[in-house]
C-alpha cells in the first residue's frame, strides 16, 4: 500500500514537473515571438510592403491593390484587382492565368522581367497573360486565390508553375514557403509550437 502510494506520488510529481516545463517553455516562446512580432509589425508599416490582410480565411494575406514602387531600377506594380499587372483592363481576348508563388510573382524582378511579362511578349496580343502568383502561397492558397481572381477575369486557360514547397501545410513544421510573412497576419495562440517549427526549419538541410 505504501509502495503504491509512493509510486503514485512520483507520477504526480512527474506530471506536475512536465506541466510547469511546458508553461515555462510557452512563456519563453511568448517572449521570443513578441520580438519577432514587433519586427514584423514594423515591416508591415513600411511603404514598400505590398501585402495586406485578406478577408478570405484561407488566404490570410494577399497582394495590396493599387501599389506601385520603383526601387533601384526595378518596378513592382499591382493593379486594382490585386494581381501583378501594369493595367486594370480585363478585355475580351483569350486569358491565361499563371498560378504559383514567389517564382510566378517574380519576386526581386522588375515588372518586365516576370514570367508573365516574358510570356506576354512571346505570344503577343493573341491572349492576355495574367500573373496570379503570390509569394508564400502553397497549394491551398493558390487554389483559393484562383477562385477569387477567376470571378474577375474568367480565364480560358491556366498554367501552374509548380514549386516543391507548394506542398507545405500551414500550422505544421512544414509551414509554407514564407512562414514569416504568413505569421505577420496570423498570430498563433500558443507560441511554443511556432518556435519549435522555426527551430526545426533552421536545423533541416
Amino acid at each position: 500500500m505504501n509502495r503504491h502510494f509512493i509510486g503514485s506520488g512520483k507520477i504526480a510529481l512527474l506530471i506536475i514537473g512536465i506541466f510547469f516545463s511546458l508553461v515555462l517553455a510557452e512563456i519563453a516562446s511568448q517572449i521570443v515571438f513578441s520580438k519577432f512580432d514587433t519586427k514584423m509589425q514594423r515591416i508591415k508599416s513600411l511603404p514598400n510592403h505590398y501585402y495586406q490582410a485578406s478577408d478570405n480565411a484561407y488566404l490570410t494575406y494577399e497582394l495590396r491593390p493599387v501599389f506601385y514602387m520603383k526601387k533601384k531600377g526595378k518596378i513592382i506594380q499591382i493593379n486594382k484587382y490585386g494581381i501583378r499587372s501594369s493595367d486594370n483592363e480585363i478585355g475580351n481576348s483569350e486569358k491565361i492565368g499563371l498560378l504559383g508563388d514567389s517564382v510566378t510573382f517574380g519576386i526581386n524582378l522588375s515588372q518586365n522581367q516576370t514570367i508573365s511579362s516574358l510570356l506576354q511578349n512571346k505570344i503577343g496580343s493573341t491572349a492576355k497573360v495574367l500573373n496570379f502568383g503570390v509569394p508564400g502561397y502553397s497549394l491551398e492558397e493558390i487554389y483559393h486565390n484562383l477562385v477569387i481572381k477567376n470571378k474577375i477575369y474568367d480565364v480560358d486557360e491556366i498554367i501552374y508553375l509548380m514549386n516543391l514547397n507548394d506542398f507545405a501545410k500551414r500550422d505544421t513544421v512544414y509551414e509554407g514557403a514564407d512562414a514569416s510573412l504568413y505569421r505577420m497576419y496570423r498570430t498563433p495562440l500558443f507560441k511554443s509550437p511556432w518556435l519549435n517549427n522555426t527551430l526545426n526549419k533552421k536545423e533541416r538541410p
